[in-house]
This record gives C-alpha cells, sequence and structure tokens, in this order.
C-alpha cells in the first residue's frame, strides 16, 4: 500500500512539471494526507515554485504516530510535508502534534519559536507551521435556532420520536463520511442491546455532495 501511495504522488509531481512549463511561476497549494510526499517528489525533479499544503483532518499525538507507522514511513511524511514553504492546519493543537511529530521523527531539524509562527529548519530549508481554524458562522446558525420553521420542524421530531433518545446527523452523501458505518454501528446497538428497542432512534439528514 505504501509503494502505491509513493506511485501515485511521484506521477502528480511529474503531471506538475508538465504543467507548470506553461505558468512557470504559479503557486501551489496541496490539499491534506492524500498528496503528503508529493512536495518531496516535486523537489527531486527541480520544482522550486512556492510550495504549500493544507491538512484538512487532525493530526495526532507524536506518539500515535510512532506506534501506528514504520519508523521509515513516518520519516518519508514528515519529510515531504517539511519539503513545503507553509504547512497549514486546522488548529494550534494540531499544530503542536505536528511540531512534535517533526522533532521525534527527524534529526537535524530545529525549531524556531521565536518568530512569529513557528519555523522550522530542515536540510537547508525553512518551513513555516501554522494554524488557520476554518469554521462555520456560528451566529448565523445560533439565530435559526428561534426561527418558527427551526421550532415546528423541531416540534414534529418530538412529536414522531414520542419521547425516545434520538441520534441525529446532518452530512453530505460521501463514501468518505462514514455513513454506512454509523448505520451498521446502530443495528449493532439494537443487536447487543434489544432493550433499547423502541427506545431510541436514528436520524440521518444527507444532502447531495
Amino acid at each position: 500500500a505504501w509503494d502505491s501511495y509513493r506511485n501515485v504522488n511521484k506521477r502528480f509531481a511529474q503531471d506538475m512539471q508538465v504543467l507548470l512549463g506553461d505558468i512557470p511561476n504559479a503557486k501551489i497549494l496541496i490539499q491534506d494526507y492524500h498528496f503528503y510526499c508529493l512536495a518531496t517528489y516535486m523537489r527531486q525533479l527541480g520544482i522550486i515554485n512556492v510550495s504549500n499544503i493544507f491538512i484538512h483532518i487532525p493530526w495526532p499525538k507524536a506518539a500515535s504516530m510512532a506506534r501506528s507507522l514504520p519508523a521509515n514511513v513516518l520519516r518519508e511524511i514528515v519529510d515531504g510535508i517539511l519539503a513545503n514553504d507553509i504547512v497549514g492546519l486546522q488548529t494550534d493543537k494540531d499544530r503542536d502534534f505536528l511540531l512534535d511529530t517533526v522533532g521525534r521523527a527527524l534529526r537535524n531539524t530545529s525549531i524556531d519559536w521565536l518568530q512569529k509562527e513557528p519555523v522550522i529548519r530542515h536540510e537547508g530549508r525553512e518551513t513555516i507551521v501554522k494554524a488557520y481554524p476554518i469554521s462555520i458562522d456560528i451566529k448565523h446558525v445560533q439565530s435559526h435556532l428561534v426561527d418558527e420553521e427551526t421550532k415546528t420542524y423541531v416540534g414534529k421530531l418530538t412529536d414522531q420520536t414520542d419521547n425516545q433518545v434520538l441520534i441525529a446527523g446532518a452530512e453530505r452523501i460521501d463514501v468518505r463520511k462514514g455513513l454506512v458505518e454509523r448505520l451498521e454501528g446502530f443495528r449493532l446497538l439494537l443487536d447487543r442491546h434489544p432493550e433499547l428497542i423502541g427506545k431510541v432512534q436514528m436520524l440521518l439528514l444527507l444532502v447531495r455532495s
């Protein structure tokens, strides 16, 4: 599986080299865990463009990463991430976990905390690591809680559930969202605890991707 992952990243690096022939000054933004190693292979091909990566998923604790991945795989992942100029994550906690992972996984690496954002120095490169929180408009969502339409809908749900516990979720129809696993989990709950039948319901509100 790891070889396949690397090969996909190499293929994308080769395609980027061709693409950048027409737009040589382009800045590159890499999205998420699918392409942790992409910047490494781009640098190997001589691509020197500014390259940033944004990691959408939470970054685990360093100890968890070390337990879950072989040391050589973890080094390649971290090395690939640091081949970028800026690394963006969702939260300060994710940033700190990544910095801790870097310190454990790579040698000859220093972290400068005196800058506005932490700067990692590794193999002659400097990489800024920063949190870029992405969130919903909380005030806008809260304003809908007092809408008459919302109150009417909640009233209908209350009538339909007949004082049963309601497990509710709202999600896009996407195989990556674990929708099947949620339904399977609910089925297992009722199989293992038949006394809950008739006392709990599950509602998934799904919209097209």
